[in-house]
């Protein structure tokens, strides 16, 4: 890790930021880099926006995502590394695979990816493994508390069992246009493509779930929703309108530990998880 003091920040407000979400987590990354140049792998890199709106801060920048995101991410960010691109970004068939060396990062970030993983427990020990002493995983995604599936935007659509249930419960959120159907699907269809589609593609979990995998393999792990809320007021701002600027001025007036709460379990939760575990080498047999 070099440690050069002239790194400039990661989260300069004059970026065309996409979002919150990835705003919120350059500044996490400026908290720990505290001026050093880091390694940096954003775990589940997709079209590789957030990869290219970080770069610029002097940060060694990878990702890695599942085939079949591959061909967005080239045409992102194939031009972006040049020669270096097949040794950034990297794909994978397996979602429990980071396809990179032992300790090769300081820091990792997932924007809204563990709501996908089935194996959360298998990737949180790869999230380990690559990870140097003292490092940090950065994760924000919704606990399975947040009441609007974010997906299909249908409230409580992920709390019903899949199956007839839930197509039931979705059918009169289709059939009544509030949400949007496919040209060829009639509303019943749209409803069992999308109770399938959760089925197979999201897996919401509890708090305390993710917080007992992590700790098995991390020492620390923390929730910090007051940086993407100040992301989001800092944003709005910017952006103007008169909507815009009122949700800034409510966040602001609504600071405390309710709105951390809510932002929580309600909408996103924004995890630091620092300091791998190492496992420890088990003795010679025979010895005492």
């Amino acid at each position: 890790m070099d440690a050069p003091a002239t790194t400039p920040p990661t989260s300069d407000l004059a970026k065309p930021w996409n979002s919150a979400t990835t705003l919120c987590i350059a500044r996490h990354i400026d908290e720990l880099a505290r001026g050093r140049t880091l390694d940096i792998l954003d775990v589940g890199c997709g079209d590789g926006v957030a990869i290219e709106l970080l770069a610029g801060a002097g940060h060694r920048l990878y990702g890695y995502d599942l085939a079949y995101r591959k061909d967005e991410a080239e045409r992102r960010l194939k031009g972006f590394f040049g020669a270096d691109y097949d040794s950034r970004i990297r794909f994978v068939t397996s979602g429990t695979t980071i396809p990179f060396a032992d300790e090769s990062f300081d820091v990792l970030f997932a924007n809204q990816v563990f709501e996908h993983v089935m194996h959360l427990d298998a990737l949180l020990k790869e999230c380990a493994r690559v990870l140097r002493p003292g490092g940090a995983l950065i994760a924000l995604f919704p606990f399975a508390t947040y009441p609007l599936e974010g997906h299909v935007k249908i409230p409580f659509a992920h709390w019903i069992p899949p199956g007839a249930l839930r197509r039931c419960c979705m059918y009169p959120f289709y059939a009544l246009r509030l949400r949007p159907v496919a040209p060829a699907r009639t509303a019943r269809e749209a409803a069992a493509h999308w109770d399938e589609w959760l089925a197979k593609a999201t897996f919401y979990r509890f708090r305390n779930e993710v917080e007992g995998l992590a700790r098995a393999y991390f020492e620390r792990f923390e929730v910090r929703p007051q940086t993407y809320i100040q992301a989001r007021i800092d944003l709005q701002r910017r952006r103007g309108g008169l909507l815009r600027r009122l949700e800034a001025l409510g966040l602001s007036l609504t600071k405390g530990r309710l709105q951390s709460f809510l932002m929580t379990y309600g909408f996103m939760a924004v995890l630091v998880i620092q300091n791998p575990k190492r496992a420890q080498a088990e003795p010679p047999a025979g010895s005492a």
